[in-house]
């Protein structure tokens, strides 16, 4: 069975107006983390409308088994310059579990950010996680808050590990804020103890 296992539901949100449409209809994502492949997020009509069969399916090209795509979710508002709003899917466990976030594009349904693959670790968003981090354990948007008409995000990583002098400190954790004008800063800039994110 395709989706034995496939924990549908473990993440559900009201995902924005990812179609632009007028009058506003925000859309439901629920995800299926578990899903062969590295997880499925499925896109869903707004509430009242009747449909009950997903609009969308997103998942990984390619298959990334056991990148959990979906774990967390969030709607981004508009990263992009389009009417539509946007959606952001955490993986955190990609890469052996360095993990990765993807941003879906609310006017093309195609990812964003990111190689083919669909998912971010370039340097500017995780490419120094250690093994197990899982970035893309939580994501949030945080609006606008430069006025720019791009919303910015955080991104968790509460099993990062934190190296001062060579000294490695476990499972610290860290947040990554990100602009897509690509300004990137991270919290904490310090070690700091138990898990973050």
């Amino acid at each position: 069975v395709e989706f034995e296992y496939a924990g549908f539901g473990s993440t559900v949100v009201a995902a924005g107006n990812l179609d632009g449409s007028i009058p506003r209809r925000d859309e439901i994502a629920i995800s299926a983390p578990a899903a062969a492949g590295g997880g499925r997020v499925f896109l869903y009509p707004g509430v009242g409308d009747p449909a009950t069969k997903p609009r969308v399916e997103v998942r990984l090209q390619p298959l990334h088994g056991g990148a959990e795509l979906g774990a967390a979710m969030a709607p981004a508002g508009n990263l992009e310059t389009d009417p539509a709003e946007d959606l952001l899917l955490g993986a955190p466990g990609y890469a052996s579990s360095r993990g990765g976030v993807a941003v879906l594009s609310g006017s093309t349904d195609l990812f964003l950010l990111g190689s083919a693959m669909a998912i971010s670790i370039d340097p500017a968003l995780g490419e120094d996680e250690n093994d197990g981090a899982r970035f893309g354990a939580s994501v949030v948007s945080l609006g606008d808050p430069d006025d720019d008409d791009r919303s910015e995000f955080m991104v968790g990583a509460p099993s990062h590990d934190c190296v001062i002098d060579e000294n490695v400190f476990p499972r610290t954790g860290r947040i990554v804020v990100v602009d897509p004008g690509a300004i990137v800063s991270i919290f904490p800039d310090e070690c700091h103890g138990g898990e973050a994110g």
